[in-house]
């Protein structure tokens, strides 16, 4: 199909504004294509000109442009991202990384105003909604899904970010805590999974962000750890039973992170201890660290990954490394 008839059938522009015959058209055949596309070329006074490179204003090279749009991908091929928690830490840094590698976003979380923000920063790199809810209510699952197709048409990528940071030894823990963290942490990306797989197609994928902790378990880890290794186990569960349709299911497991959850006690000695002392590598681990990874789960480099759990702990979990000082200290006698 020649340019002229493909430009018709994409944006419905008349056969007399689409023939390079010479001349300048009149901006009154430019109505029936959606009025933002032509903005920016619009010459002063009502015409536009030809790309004939006949005509005086052939210096203008909108139809150039427009041919350029169209090879590349349209707004309607772009994928489409769900992540939890995207209002601050990893989540948000999730979002700006999928905004940054063309995706289209769609943002939940509970804080209406620092969803706000992300929107007001993203607006400018994608296309970006948000859905302020609790990822525990009933309905936010299907208002979530329902948000991605209804605005984008598809939905590529969900990212199961939400989650409870809290943690108690077995016998410390209550009932009000062990339904809490299992309501946001594995109940709710449980659900989150039923709503997206009702409109994911092939080659679409699902990314929990579980913990270090649900693959080792901790001191005092509780119901935090049982539940980031039943995220674990889910994860590989969806990979066995929707990967024969092309969806893709993968983990990502950090180890401690700075973010408004670990702020508060980052530098106390006991944490300092249990998790730098015993990294490899010096320094810390970033949000952005894990958003990468997210990012290369959900990409066409990552298209043969499936069941996996990716830990992002500078070795943490797997090197039984000890600093320096750590291993040179003398114990103190109680």
């Amino acid at each position: 199909m020649d340019f002229s008839r493909q430009l018709q059938r994409t944006f419905r522009v008349p056969q007399m504004f689409t023939e390079s015959s010479g001349g300048v058209y009149d901006t009154g055949s430019l109505q029936l294509a959606p009025p933002s596309l032509f903005r920016s070329h619009v010459l002063p006074g009502a015409a536009m000109a030809c790309a004939c490179g006949n005509c005086k204003h052939a210096g203008l090279p909108w139809l150039r442009i427009l041919k350029r749009m169209m090879s590349s991908t349209s707004p309607s091929q772009k994928p489409v991202l769900v992540v939890t928690g995207a209002s601050a830490g990893i989540g948000e840094a999730i979002a700006r990384r999928f905004a940054a590698g063309d995706f289209r976003i769609v943002a939940v979380a509970r804080r209406q105003d620092r969803l706000d923000r992300l929107v007001k920063d993203l607006a400018g790199i994608t296309d970006i909604v948000a859905l302020a809810a609790d990822v525990t209510a009933a309905d936010a699952p299907e208002r979530a899904v329902e948000l991605a197709t209804n605005s984008f048409g598809r939905l590529d990528c969900l990212v199961n970010n939400a989650g409870s940071g809290k943690w108690a030894a077995v016998h410390e823990t209550d009932d009000g805590m062990l339904n809490e963290v299992i309501d946001i942490s594995l109940k709710a990306p449980f659900r989150f999974c039923r709503a997206a797989l009702r409109v994911m197609g092939p080659g679409a994928s699902i990314i929990n962000v579980g913990s270090v902790f649900g693959v080792l378990g901790g001191l005092n880890g509780g119901i935090y750890c049982a539940v980031k290794a039943g995220l674990i186990g889910l994860t590989q569960t969806l990979a066995a039973q929707y990967g024969a349709n092309g969806i893709r299911s993968n983990l990502v497991a950090p180890g401690v992170i700075k973010t408004d959850m670990t702020k508060d006690y980052w530098d106390t000695p006991g944490f300092q201890r249990v998790n730098q002392e015993m990294t490899p590598l010096n320094r810390d681990g970033t949000c952005e660290d894990v958003a990468n990874a997210v990012f290369f789960l959900a990409s066409e480099q990552g298209s043969y990954i499936n069941g996996q759990t990716l830990a992002l702990d500078g070795g943490w979990s797997t090197t039984k490394y000890l600093s320096y000082p750590a291993l040179v200290c003398r114990r103190l006698e109680d």
